[in-house]
């Protein structure tokens, strides 16, 4: 986690108060949302395409920042996959602390990543799911796995749980005039991938 964007993302959300104690099954007011392209390469081969989020939100009695990104893994003889990781931040006494999620999703109309499966994360507090396909499955739900990675471009819904009452909720903005060139360099980075894996797989 970089601490130093957290701490600049959670001053935003606590802008307008001081100190909140945070409570749960909230829908959280979006302060200031940031998206980014991420790609991920070995030896001249793109590995994984992505959308990575940052996001300060508020209530009238809690402030978070949440960090996360929906990966497209393209790993040379295997099919590909979708990663989903959260890690969400709340002010306790003058420093940031980690949530301890037991939940995390992020949603936009019929896909979403709530019944993916789930790995345990590096720090064992951020929230870890994946989804893949096989051989099967591949034409069948290719589309759909295309849909779910762009899901953070759009007004997607985000959730998490830290085991206590029900989920805080999330909406993403639409994209600001800076971001606009996300889907297209998302798109490249996945159509160059594709057609690296296609020829792998051949």
């Amino acid at each position: 986690m970089n601490k130093g964007k957290f701490a600049v993302i959670i001053a935003y959300a606590l802008s307008a108060f001081g100190t909140p104690s945070a409570m749960a099954g909230e829908v959280l007011t979006v302060v200031k949302a940031e998206r980014q392209p991420l790609m991920q390469s070995e030896r001249g081969r793109i590995t994984s395409c992505g959308i990575h989020f940052s996001v300060a939100a508020r209530s009238t009695s809690a402030a978070f920042g949440i960090q996360g990104s929906i990966n497209m893994t393209f790993f040379e003889k295997q099919y590909p996959a979708l990663i989903f990781k959260m890690t969400v931040v709340e002010p306790k006494n003058g420093s940031l602390t980690r949530m301890d999620l037991v939940h995390a999703y992020v949603a936009m109309g019929e896909f979403s990543t709530a019944t993916w499966k789930t790995l345990d994360s590096d720090d064992g507090l951020s929230w870890l799911a994946y989804n893949t396909l096989d051989e099967s499955r591949l034409e069948a739900e290719f589309a759909e796995f295309i849909r779910v990675s762009e899901i953070p471009i759009h007004r997607a819904w985000l959730g998490f749980n830290s085991g206590v009452g029900s989920d805080f909720t999330l909406q993403l903005p639409e994209l600001s005039t800076n971001e606009m060139n996300i889907p297209r360099e998302f798109d490249e980075c996945r159509s160059a991938a594709v057609h690296q894996m296609s020829s792998g797989l051949e």
